[in-house]
């Protein structure tokens, strides 16, 4: 008597039902993860500009600012009236008065997420002084990523010019 080997169109069937359903299951949570993975990455990225931009202050015992500008790429980028820019842009401030002239070296630039929404105070640059300290005062941020509230993230900036994310 041979003996069969293998599975029943039966067996198959339900084996790939299940597989499904546990995939349906699991997909969600999925999306829920690479999403805050991503508001991870950008608010992380905000911060690491904002510590550069320190360093360079206190490197160059010199003015650094950042903005947000919507034309980052062109040989004299601007600064936006806002933080609703497609980037941000780390310069040497040496004139203090918070624009990128002709003569002003860029020193860094981010393309920020077009999901991520940044909103502040009243400020629309940070300018750090020599010593690392800020020169606008005291900032705190809000990072939006789209229409999920759970993701939103305080970027918190203190006098002396350290950055956090609450």
């Amino acid at each position: 008597m041979l003996k069969q080997q293998g599975f029943t169109l039966l067996e198959l069937l339900i084996t790939l039902a299940i597989v499904a359903i546990l995939l349906g299951i699991g997909a969600p949570s999925f999306v829920s993860l690479i999403d805050n993975n991503r508001a991870t990455l950008a608010s992380n990225r905000m911060l690491s500009m904002l510590t550069y931009a320190r360093s360079e202050a206190i490197k160059t015992q010199g003015r650094v600012a950042v903005c947000s500008s919507d034309n980052a790429t062109a040989t004299v980028p601007a600064c936006a009236a806002n933080w609703s820019g497609s980037a941000l842009v780390v310069f040497n401030d040496a004139d203090a008065d918070n624009n990128i002239g002709a003569d002003t070296n860029v020193l860094r630039i981010w393309q920020r997420p077009p999901n991520l929404t940044l909103t502040s105070g009243s400020t629309t640059v940070i300018s750090y002084g020599g010593n690392g300290f800020l020169a606008s005062g005291a900032q705190t941020f809000t990072l939006a990523f789209g229409n999920n509230s759970t993701l939103n993230k305080q970027l918190v900036i203190s006098m002396t010019g350290r950055p956090r994310i609450e």
